[in-house]
């Protein structure tokens, strides 16, 4: 899963990157390479100066481009700071925790992830995994078996990689 987020992300900052250059070229007149370099100046928020838009329809599009393909660019990077340190999290630890029961491992896990977790013989936790350490996760609960929990009384559980609960977080 996070390799496919992380080619997936790579391919999608291409793309960005070669469109900008594509339209730049027809509406400024600039050789391909040119243009594209300026794409991705633009987007990485370089911006040396050496290309500026001269058209009207060119400025309107650098404003446009710019405001969309700097967030589409800072997902990209979050994406990928994410994918590689959750890869090299997998790679040092195999984190175990109690699922339902049964242990699991945590290269299956992600955050953001929904999952259970069962404490005791009567207690099943279900919530989003909002972080993955090196021995333990956090579970912010939005069921206490089977019940919505009451957004104001929603804890976040951080559960040991032996499976047990080590403590509450509000």
């Amino acid at each position: 899963m996070t390799l496919k987020k992380l080619s997936g992300a790579i391919i999608i900052f291409i793309l960005v990157i070669l469109g900008g250059g594509v339209i730049y070229s027809n509406l400024e007149g600039w050789s391909l390479v040119d243009a594209i370099y300026f794409s991705a100046v633009t987007i990485t928020t370089l911006g040396y100066g050496d290309f500026v838009p001269r058209t009207g329809i060119g400025k309107i599009f650098t404003i446009l481009f710019s405001v969309s393909g700097i967030a589409i660019g800072l997902y990209i990077l979050t994406v990928i700071g994410t994918s590689i340190f959750t890869i090299d999290l997998h790679r040092r630890v195999k984190v175990l925790i109690l699922k339902n029961g049964r242990k699991f491992n945590v290269e299956k896990l992600s955050v953001g992830m929904v999952t259970s977790w069962k404490q005791g013989k009567n207690e099943v936790f279900t919530g989003v995994i909002n972080e993955i350490g090196l021995d333990y996760v956090k579970l912010h609960v939005e069921k206490k078996n089977e019940i919505l929990v009451p957004k104001k009384d929603q804890k976040i559980l951080i559960i040991s990689s032996e499976g047990r609960l080590r403590k509450y977080e509000n």
